[in-house]
């Protein structure tokens, strides 16, 4: 045993073999994840997920340091609550990719796929394409965009599928029964917030690299297109006010009578 531990430390060669076969098993291992993971996306129930965000996130506004935590994040945007969207897209798009660091949820909760809320996503720090998506959803809601001009939407890139949020009033166009939307015939007017975009300002959707979309979804309704190219609706949501998803902004110190 000693001599073979002193060959291999001796010429410097054999370390290097033994740990480049640990790192390949382990890559190989990382690779067949991931090829099974993007299998598995084709199944995932996406409306689901987001609808249990949704009850979760008003689950936990119920907590105080919860609340207050969202606020304080909140805060650091207000100065755009009347700027124009495609300002208020590339802050909120550039400081959260910035803030939060990706992981898969694989790796974060142990799970395959889940909708981290935004109060778990600020509490973690980490998160993958879906939390930072919903992470800005919420960001602009409390700066004033309705849902009607907000889509999450699960779109196909070589890699897999991918959670991007869409942001333009041409979005209320969006309706079931709509043909072959992406498919060469995009929205004019729509900002794409992408965390793979790191700190550039988000592009226009007609020159955005995706392949397809899939599900399109905001806390009213979630789209469906089928193999026919025609959008359904897959799911209605109960509305749930907003003060019980996300803090509104701080009502304004009120002068005090004379």
């Amino acid at each position: 045993m000693k001599n073979d531990l002193e060959k291999m430390r001796a010429p410097g060669i054999r370390p290097s073999l033994f740990l480049r076969g640990i790192l390949a098993a382990a890559s190989m291992a990382a690779f067949a994840w991931i090829d099974a993971a993007r299998a598995d996306d084709q199944d995932l129930d996406w409306p689901g997920l987001w609808a249990d965000c949704l009850v979760r996130q008003k689950g936990l506004m119920w907590n105080k340091e919860t609340r207050r935590a969202l606020s304080a994040y909140a805060e650091r945007f207000e100065k755009l609550r009347h700027r124009p969207l495609a300002e208020k897209c590339a802050a909120v798009n550039a400081a959260v990719n910035k803030d939060i660091a990706f992981v898969w949820d694989q790796w974060n909760y142990g799970i395959e796929e889940r909708f981290a809320t935004p109060a778990e996503t600020l509490r973690e720090g980490r998160g993958d394409c879906e939390d930072y998506a919903v992470m800005k959803y919420f960001l602009l809601r409390h700066l004033d965009v309705p849902a009607d001009n907000l889509l999450l939407a699960v779109v196909d890139i070589p890699d897999g599928k991918h959670m991007v949020l869409l942001a333009g009033e041409a979005l209320r166009l969006c309706q079931a029964g709509n043909r072959g939307m992406f498919m060469g015939t995009h929205p004019k007017g729509i900002l794409v917030l992408d965390n793979k975009n790191r700190d550039r300002p988000p592009p226009a959707l007609e020159s955005a690299p995706y392949r397809d979309a899939y599900f399109l979804m905001n806390e009213k309704k979630a789209l469906k297109k089928g193999g026919d190219n025609v959008w359904r609706m897959e799911r209605e949501y109960k509305p749930i006010p907003l003060p019980r998803l996300f803090p509104l902004r701080k009502a304004p110190p009120q002068p005090s009578p004379r």
